[in-house]
Protein backbone atom coordinates (compact mmCIF):
# COMPACT_ATOMS: atom_id res chain seq x y z
CA UNK A 1 0.00 0.00 0.00
CA UNK A 2 1.25 3.48 -1.24
CA UNK A 3 2.04 6.19 1.70
CA UNK A 4 0.03 9.48 1.42
CA UNK A 5 0.70 12.81 2.57
CA UNK A 6 -1.53 14.06 5.58
CA UNK A 7 -2.50 16.79 3.42
CA UNK A 8 -4.57 13.68 1.09
CA UNK A 9 -6.04 12.56 3.47
CA UNK A 10 -8.26 15.98 3.69
CA UNK A 11 -11.37 15.53 2.77
CA UNK A 12 -13.44 17.95 -0.11
CA UNK A 13 -15.29 20.26 2.19
CA UNK A 14 -11.60 20.34 4.52
CA UNK A 15 -9.59 21.28 1.54
CA UNK A 16 -12.05 23.54 0.26
CA UNK A 17 -12.44 25.80 3.92
CA UNK A 18 -8.56 26.09 3.85
CA UNK A 19 -8.50 28.06 0.41
CA UNK A 20 -11.31 30.31 1.47
CA UNK A 21 -9.45 30.89 4.95
CA UNK A 22 -6.18 31.61 2.80
CA UNK A 23 -8.05 33.46 0.73
CA UNK A 24 -9.57 35.81 3.21
CA UNK A 25 -6.05 36.05 5.16
CA UNK A 26 -4.33 37.07 2.26
CA UNK A 27 -6.91 39.86 1.49
CA UNK A 28 -6.92 41.19 4.83
CA UNK A 29 -3.09 41.13 4.88
CA UNK A 30 -3.39 42.86 1.43
CA UNK A 31 -6.05 45.70 2.79
CA UNK A 32 -4.02 46.03 6.27
CA UNK A 33 -0.82 46.96 4.73
CA UNK A 34 -2.46 49.18 1.85
CA UNK A 35 -3.68 50.59 5.02
CA UNK A 36 -0.28 50.96 6.57
CA UNK A 37 1.12 52.44 3.95
CA UNK A 38 -1.31 55.37 3.26
CA UNK A 39 -1.61 56.02 6.92
CA UNK A 40 1.88 55.77 9.09
CA UNK A 41 4.22 56.28 6.43
CA UNK A 42 2.62 59.38 4.62
CA UNK A 43 5.03 61.44 2.74
CA UNK A 44 8.31 60.15 4.76
CA UNK A 45 9.24 57.33 2.55
CA UNK A 46 8.52 57.18 -1.00
CA UNK A 47 10.00 54.05 -2.29
CA UNK A 48 8.78 52.03 1.17
CA UNK A 49 5.02 53.28 0.64
CA UNK A 50 4.94 51.98 -2.74
CA UNK A 51 6.71 48.26 -2.17
CA UNK A 52 4.10 48.47 0.75
CA UNK A 53 1.05 49.97 -1.87
CA UNK A 54 2.62 46.54 -4.14
CA UNK A 55 2.52 43.98 -1.67
CA UNK A 56 -1.07 44.92 -0.28
CA UNK A 57 -2.03 45.06 -4.03
CA UNK A 58 -0.52 41.54 -4.89
CA UNK A 59 -2.09 40.17 -1.50
CA UNK A 60 -5.55 41.25 -2.55
CA UNK A 61 -5.11 39.75 -5.96
CA UNK A 62 -3.89 36.36 -4.74
CA UNK A 63 -6.37 36.62 -1.37
CA UNK A 64 -9.24 37.40 -4.33
CA UNK A 65 -8.11 34.17 -6.51
CA UNK A 66 -7.75 31.78 -4.02
CA UNK A 67 -11.39 32.72 -3.01
CA UNK A 68 -12.39 32.40 -6.12
CA UNK A 69 -10.91 28.91 -7.01
CA UNK A 70 -12.44 27.98 -3.38
CA UNK A 71 -16.23 28.33 -4.05
CA UNK A 72 -17.63 25.97 -6.70
CA UNK A 73 -18.56 26.80 -10.09
CA UNK A 74 -22.18 27.30 -10.82
CA UNK A 75 -23.63 24.84 -12.81
CA UNK A 76 -24.20 25.56 -16.71
CA UNK A 77 -27.48 26.33 -17.29
CA UNK A 78 -29.20 23.55 -18.69
CA UNK A 79 -31.26 24.36 -21.91
CA UNK A 80 -34.80 22.79 -21.77
CA UNK A 81 -35.59 19.81 -23.65
CA UNK A 82 -37.23 21.10 -26.82
CA UNK A 83 -39.43 18.62 -27.29
CA UNK A 84 -39.41 16.93 -30.86
CA UNK A 85 -43.04 16.97 -32.78
CA UNK A 86 -44.96 13.67 -32.84
CA UNK A 87 -44.42 12.44 -36.05
CA UNK A 88 -47.44 10.95 -36.92
CA UNK A 89 -47.73 8.09 -39.36
CA UNK A 90 -49.06 9.10 -42.47
CA UNK A 91 -52.68 7.43 -42.00
CA UNK A 92 -53.39 9.48 -39.15
CA UNK A 93 -52.40 12.22 -40.60
CA UNK A 94 -54.65 11.84 -43.26
CA UNK A 95 -57.58 11.29 -41.27
CA UNK A 96 -56.43 14.11 -39.36
CA UNK A 97 -56.44 16.50 -41.99
CA UNK A 98 -59.81 14.84 -43.31
CA UNK A 99 -61.15 16.22 -40.02
CA UNK A 100 -60.19 19.73 -40.78
CA UNK A 101 -60.81 20.10 -44.02
CA UNK A 102 -64.45 18.30 -43.73
CA UNK A 103 -65.47 20.91 -41.02
CA UNK A 104 -64.68 23.81 -43.48
CA UNK A 105 -65.96 22.70 -46.85
CA UNK A 106 -69.05 20.32 -47.39
CA UNK A 107 -67.03 19.08 -50.63
CA UNK A 108 -64.01 17.69 -48.64
CA UNK A 109 -66.63 16.34 -46.06
CA UNK A 110 -68.02 14.57 -48.86
CA UNK A 111 -65.05 13.89 -50.67
CA UNK A 112 -62.30 13.20 -48.07
CA UNK A 113 -63.64 12.55 -44.66
CA UNK A 114 -66.52 10.26 -46.12
CA UNK A 115 -64.87 7.14 -47.45
CA UNK A 116 -62.61 7.51 -44.39
CA UNK A 117 -65.60 7.22 -42.40
CA UNK A 118 -67.52 4.49 -44.44
CA UNK A 119 -64.82 1.99 -44.41
CA UNK A 120 -64.91 2.35 -40.51
CA UNK A 121 -68.65 1.18 -40.36
CA UNK A 122 -68.56 -0.90 -42.79
CA UNK A 123 -65.58 -3.02 -40.58
CA UNK A 124 -67.29 -2.43 -37.59
CA UNK A 125 -70.56 -3.96 -39.07
CA UNK A 126 -69.33 -6.39 -41.02
CA UNK A 127 -68.45 -7.52 -37.45
CA UNK A 128 -72.07 -8.13 -36.59
CA UNK A 129 -72.42 -9.61 -40.22
CA UNK A 130 -74.56 -6.41 -41.23
CA UNK A 131 -73.19 -5.12 -44.70
CA UNK A 132 -73.34 -0.94 -45.01
CA UNK A 133 -74.87 -0.64 -48.10
CA UNK A 134 -77.66 -3.40 -48.56
CA UNK A 135 -78.56 -4.48 -45.22
CA UNK A 136 -81.17 -2.02 -43.76
CA UNK A 137 -79.82 -3.27 -40.35
CA UNK A 138 -76.73 -0.58 -40.94
CA UNK A 139 -78.92 2.41 -40.68
CA UNK A 140 -80.65 1.07 -37.59
CA UNK A 141 -77.33 0.52 -36.43
CA UNK A 142 -75.79 3.94 -36.95
CA UNK A 143 -78.65 6.32 -35.59
CA UNK A 144 -80.11 8.97 -38.12
CA UNK A 145 -77.18 11.00 -37.78
CA UNK A 146 -74.44 8.85 -38.94
CA UNK A 147 -76.51 7.13 -41.20
CA UNK A 148 -77.44 11.03 -43.19
CA UNK A 149 -73.85 11.14 -43.60
CA UNK A 150 -72.80 7.63 -44.18
CA UNK A 151 -75.43 5.81 -46.46
CA UNK A 152 -74.50 4.66 -50.13
CA UNK A 153 -76.68 6.74 -52.04
CA UNK A 154 -75.74 10.36 -50.59
CA UNK A 155 -75.02 12.86 -53.61
CA UNK A 156 -72.28 15.05 -54.08
CA UNK A 157 -73.31 18.00 -52.28
CA UNK A 158 -74.68 20.89 -54.62
CA UNK A 159 -72.84 23.91 -53.17
CA UNK A 160 -69.17 22.80 -52.99
CA UNK A 161 -67.91 25.59 -51.42
CA UNK A 162 -70.73 25.21 -48.90
CA UNK A 163 -70.06 25.11 -44.62
CA UNK A 164 -68.57 21.62 -44.17
CA UNK A 165 -69.60 19.60 -41.17
CA UNK A 166 -70.70 20.71 -38.09
CA UNK A 167 -67.91 19.14 -35.46
CA UNK A 168 -71.19 18.23 -32.92
CA UNK A 169 -72.51 16.43 -35.56
CA UNK A 170 -69.20 14.57 -36.51
CA UNK A 171 -68.82 13.91 -32.82
CA UNK A 172 -72.44 11.74 -33.31
CA UNK A 173 -71.27 10.02 -35.71
CA UNK A 174 -67.75 8.98 -34.23
CA UNK A 175 -69.86 8.13 -31.44
CA UNK A 176 -72.10 5.81 -33.37
CA UNK A 177 -69.14 3.72 -34.89
CA UNK A 178 -67.37 3.26 -31.47
CA UNK A 179 -70.59 2.34 -30.36
CA UNK A 180 -70.53 -0.64 -32.87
Amino acid sequence: MSQRRAGDLRSAADRHDLLAGYGVLAASAGVALGVVALVVHHGRDRPFEVVLLIAGALAVAFGWQTLLRSVPAAPALATPAIPQPFDAPPSLRRIENAVAFACSRAVDAHMLLRPILRDIATERLSAHAVDLDSDARSAIMLGPTAWALLRPDLPEPDDWHALGLDPAALEKVVEALERL
